[in-house]
């Protein structure tokens, strides 16, 4: 059982969808041996924003489906907002 933890604000879901594309084509592992999370980031909460932000994590991560999608942070940013704690 493999479990990969990804999140777009982490900046890293075209090359982890990348690894796991090959590691898939290769035979490795098989899409169903995999466990894949992901999170909706904080400035995407908004009804209208949710479908467009797992589509765009979807298409880095060169998959069909998660197995779970979560909220990121119980926190909502205002848009553009990068990190709730900048200075």
């Amino acid at each position: 059982y493999r479990h990969i933890d990804c999140a777009h604000v982490y900046g890293n879901e075209a090359e982890i969808g990348q690894a796991i594309s090959e590691v898939i084509s290769e035979g490795l592992v098989q899409r169903d041996q995999l466990f894949i999370t992901s999170k909706l980031w904080n400035t995407m909460h908004a009804p209208e924003d949710v479908q467009p932000a797992l589509e765009n994590t979807l298409k880095n991560l060169q998959l069909e489906y998660l197995d779970l999608y979560l909220i990121h942070w119980p926190v909502l940013l205002k848009k553009g907002a990068q990190r709730p704690f900048t200075a």
